[in-house]
């Protein structure tokens, strides 16, 4: 059996045009990236989307990737980085789209009001979806961000405590009492909540 490529390796190849060194790179990474872009928008479609794009920067941006930093590391913070961007362009966009509303509003009254209900779907079912959204990230806020990385990237990301701690610069047994400690605050903080 061939011994795994080291991702370096993969991509020195992928810049060199093996096509497939980049195939090995997405697969060798999807399974845990993807897990943990949804645990840091909640939203499949919006995490679909991020990943997506996360994986088009890492193409444009591979010819400037020093062999000497971790790829894991650098993938997961152009993650982190894509999903915080796509956050800021929905605020403005949201900003733009209330402005354009409140212009239609004036020209007119019934239709406006038929076509904003029937494009925000159904009320109750969306309240239910943000208030379980909302009580998850109001968990995830009270803890310090080095408990929500960890948690994040062991539950979502599904890598373990050793690399865990190797991504994040930490001793093991740091990522492993964090991980603990942040487990206990969202349970009680979602007890209080419920």
């Amino acid at each position: 059996m061939p011994e795994e490529r080291t991702d370096d390796e993969l991509i020195k190849d992928y810049l060199s045009g093996k096509t497939k060194a980049f195939d090995e790179l997405f697969n060798k990474y999807r399974s845990k990236l993807y897990p943990y872009i949804l645990s840091l928008c909640l939203n499949t479609d919006e995490a679909e989307d991020i990943f997506q794009e996360t994986f088009i920067k890492m193409i444009d941006k591979l010819p400037s990737y020093k062999p000497q930093n971790k790829f894991s590391a650098w993938l997961f913070l152009m993650a982190r980085n894509t999903f915080l961007d796509s956050r800021k362009n929905k605020k403005e966009k949201f900003y733009r789209e209330a402005t354009s509303l409140d212009a239609k509003r004036e020209g007119e009254d019934e239709t406006f009001k038929e076509e904003f209900l029937a494009s925000v779907g159904d009320p109750q079912s969306e309240m239910i979806k943000k208030e379980k959204e909302e009580l998850i990230i109001s968990a995830m806020n009270e803890l310090s961000s080095q408990q929500r990385d960890i948690i994040s990237l062991r539950h979502f990301a599904g890598l373990s405590f050793k690399e865990i701690a190797q991504e994040l610069g930490i001793p093991i047994g740091t990522a492993l009492a964090s991980f603990s400690r942040g487990l206990e605050k969202i349970k009680e903080k979602i007890k209080r909540l419920q």
